[in-house]
């Protein structure tokens, strides 16, 4: 038998291929796992805030940082793919190397004066990620099979998703945030603990389905496919978000000219078909989870999952039929009637037709009557001025105002969460900006946004153009669930803060990179760019190469310094708390993740706590080290600011009153801040004039009285808010009115006092502030010759001393 002979260039040939098949499928392996593993952890939510709670950054980051690792490691494998296969062909192809452009947008404001230092790293560690999947999903998506696998993970991870949440919906499983309780009723998030985000994510999954029965070959896969639609439908309904409602016709509008007429036809009544499906369900659903949702009921459980089955499967039943019959028969009809442009003008037909019946549903009580009333509650309320709406108007008013202190570069991720409080129309409570335009212009300003949304059209035309030139072909079809995808989940990211979810944001970049890989024109012979050719073709893979070592490292950083500080948490928790763990556990986190505030702030708090029951200064002057040292990164961490005032106050009022008048702009609508910088310009105030010194006295007062002043003006711009926003609580505090009487008072002006106390009086006379308001309130009255002889015996009631105390008063 003879053997062939191979040479030795076909043999290293053939080495080469393997080794190269064998890292395809490594990365192809990680990104597979990423999108079944990521989306089960909160969706990888990128908590933006620190100091409220540190357990929950904790829990957060942990998943977040093993993302990192995971990622930076099938990076790491594409690079060396891209040793031996790396060929990058027209200038839509140089993206490669701009994509890296975003996470330097994220990286000059850490080198200049980020907002905070903690939470701009944050934002260039999620940003590096982004680029990271998408160089992987190009380098995926060039293959056939690649794009093809990614594309079902995307969709299959979904589904499973839609399962998970309905088994909590349905009391299968217990999960904590997954179903949450507000005063519009029970609403599901599944995974993402948020129902507005879960639903942009569901549209994608939708959609996408859909895509999938209109472009399958077998009636079978299509049958499988719709199976997923009523259970998602349904899971959209119950998230009881209005925008999603809103927007999945949109975007489905949006997709069906790339979409051939009897895909679009099939898409059309697929969805008809789930949609009734689903809302006939809906009424059911709610009323069982509802109960479900306080108590056990197996039997109650399986009645739902059976409704639910039934309803599916007559979906899928229905869908193989459409699949069947409908495409052939609108096949004839296009070549009968030559309907070439179909496809474009069948979409407004749609739009036409849909708008109409929408209109007729929303004005017919009875088959409104047929949904649950908290849906129906929901539907009536899609205006411009319900509450949700305004609000958002107020929050891109503020986070204009903070793009224009540094409009060019930004202040670095998570600038909003870090300055919207020093900006706001009003006392509101949001971490986030609900908008990904005005977030992205907060963290990385005009220059960097123009990059990223340039870089964003660029691909999305050349890939329009592609799907344009050959949609009627397999190759123009192959890569459509990723522009689905992409265009699901970023329109909806204009309307709510979906891209602080990591999962949500790699999703995007992924399809971002399998559209680039689409976009190459079949069958034309572009030149081969000259990063690719010669000693050049070795550049761009060692520096992906090189970044993916440089991050792993940093990554696996991460996650140590998580580990520390979550056992240095839990060791708080425990009955006998030993004060030498836990200070080993958090140092050990802070050494390995320096910029960390989270890990800062909870070291400062136990010795702060520690000081105050040993009374070791020790542990004060170590806090307060500490403290200072953190200042210059987080300039405005709340938590910071409020130790330094309550070290202060202790023993030095005048930096203790300097802290608070720098906190009030910072917090405009804390009152706290107010009342503290108040009564210690009277406490000071009153000293001054002790000691003879009446114009530094009346520098204090006035300073008090400018103070409330300026409250009262921002309790005036309070009117201009529209009643349907529920403004928080911006009231004069009773020490302010004490203040602000005892001043009067002070300067002679009795009746003024009086006045001013009287509106504050309070029947319950239990803290010394209330007896204080009523003693001088007496005594203001007394200095005019009169008396409140009620207020007089309220006052001795409570305390026999009172009566000393205003003869005092009145003889003073």
């Amino acid at each position: 038998m003879n053997t062939p002979y191979v040479s030795r260039k076909q043999w290293l040939e053939s080495r080469e291929q393997e080794k190269g098949s064998l890292l395809f499928y490594s990365v192809l392996g990680f990104v597979l796992l990423f999108l079944f593993i990521a989306p089960f952890h909160q969706g990888l939510f990128l908590m933006f805030s620190y100091e409220a709670k540190p357990g929950n950054n904790i829990f957060y980051n942990f998943p977040l940082y093993s993302s990192y690792i995971f990622i930076y490691i099938a990076l790491f494998l594409t690079s060396l793919f891209l040793m031996t296969s790396f060929k990058a062909t027209g200038k839509r192809d140089m993206l490669l190397l701009a994509v890296w452009l975003i996470p330097l947008a994220y990286l000059i404001p850490v080198l200049t004066r980020p907002a905070s230092m903690y939470l701009a790293l944050q934002g260039l560690y999620a940003e590096l990620m982004y680029a990271s999947f998408f160089v992987i999903s190009w380098v995926l998506a060039r293959n056939k099979k690649g794009a093809a696998l990614v594309q079902h993970g995307i969709l299959y991870s979904g589904y499973a998703l839609v399962i998970y949440g309905l088994l909590v919906w349905y009391g299968n499983i217990q999960a904590h945030g997954v179903i949450i309780a507000d005063s519009n009723g029970m609403r599901l998030t599944s995974s993402f603990t948020y129902a507005n985000s879960y639903a942009a994510y569901l549209i994608a999954i939708i959609l996408g389905a859909l895509y999938m029965i209109a472009s399958s070959s077998k009636w079978a896969a299509a049958a499988g496919n719709a199976l997923i639609l009523a259970p998602a439908l349904l899971s959209l309904i119950l998230t009881l978000s209005r925008g999603g409602l809103v927007l999945l016709p949109v975007v489905l509008l949006a997709l069906l000219p790339f979409i051939r007429l009897s895909g679009q036809i099939v898409m059309i009544l697929n969805l008809g078909i789930a949609a009734v499906t689903a809302f006939i369900l809906s009424g059911p659903s709610t009323r069982i989870g509802a109960e479900l949702f306080h108590t056990s009921n197996a039997a109650l459980s399986a009645q739902a999952w059976l409704q639910l089955a039934a309803g599916s499967v007559v979906v899928a039943l229905l869908s193989a039929v459409i699949h069947k019959y409908v495409p052939p028969a609108v096949g004839k009809l296009e070549e009968k009637f030559k309907l070439r442009y179909a496809r474009l003008w069948f979409p407004l037909v749609i739009l036409l037709v849909g708008g109409i019946g929408i209109a007729v549903v929303l004005n017919s009580q009875w088959v409104l009557n047929l949904l649950p009333e908290n849906l129906q509650q929901r539907i009536a309320s899609i205006n411009f001025q319900q509450h949700s709406v305004q609000e958002r108007g107020y929050f891109y008013k503020d986070a204009m105002q903070i793009v224009n202190e540094a409009p060019l570069f930004g202040k670095g991720g998570g600038t909003w969460a870090a300055l919207y409080q020093s900006h706001q129309s009003y006392g509101y409570a949001s971490n986030q900006a609900h908008n990904f335009l005005f977030q992205t212009l907060t963290d990385i300003g005009w220059a960097g946004a123009l990059l990223l949304f340039a870089f964003i059209g660029c691909i999305v035309y050349f890939y329009v153009r592609h799907v344009i030139k050959h949609h009627e072909t397999e190759d123009g079809r192959r890569h459509f669930v990723y522009f689905i995808v992409l265009v699901a989940i970023l329109a909806h990211s204009f309307m709510d803060f979906d891209l602080s979810y990591g999962y949500l944001s790699a999703l995007v970049f992924i399809g971002l990179g399998g559209l680039l890989a689409g976009a190459a024109l079949p069958g034309t012979k572009e030149q081969e760019l000259p990063i690719t050719s010669g000693k050049a073709k070795w550049i761009y893979p060692g520096f992906v190469l090189l970044l993916s070592l440089c991050m792993l490292v940093v990554s696996i950083r991460l996650l140590k310094a998580n580990t520390e500080a979550g056992k240095a948490y839990n060791e708080l928790s425990q009955e006998s708390v030993q004060l030498e763990k836990f200070i080993g556990f958090i140092d050990n986190a802070m050494a390995l993740h320096s910029t960390n505030a989270d890990y800062a702030l909870l070291k400062i708090r136990i010795l702060n706590d520690v000081y105050k029951q040993t009374k070791d200064k020790q542990y004060l002057q170590e806090a307060q080290q500490l403290a200072a040292r953190y200042m210059d990164n987080e300039p405005n961490a709340h938590g910071i600011h409020e130790y330094r005032y309550q070290w202060a106050v202790q023993d030095n009022a005048q930096q203790a009153l300097a802290i608070a008048s720098e906190s009030i702009p910072k917090y405009p609508w804390d009152m706290m801040w107010y009342e503290r910088v108040m009564v210690l310009s009277y406490e000071m105030g009153y000293a001054a004039g002790e000691g003879k010194k009446p114009a530094e006295r009346d520098a204090y007062y006035q300073k008090a009285v400018g103070i409330y002043q300026h409250v009262q003006e921002k309790r005036e711009s309070l009117k201009s808010i529209p009643s349907s926003i529920s403004v928080p609580p911006f009231e004069i505090t009773k020490p302010m009115f004490l203040v602000l009487g005892r001043i009067s008072y002070d300067q002679g002006k009795y009746a003024e006092a009086a006045d001013i106390l009287r509106p504050a009086l309070s029947d319950n006379l239990d803290s010394s502030v209330q007896r204080y308001i009523a003693r001088w309130y007496v005594a203001a009255l007394q200095k005019q010759g009169k008396t409140d002889q009620a207020w007089v015996d309220k006052l001795v009631a409570k305390d026999p001393n009172e009566s000393e105390e205003l003869k005092k008063l009145a003889g003073a």
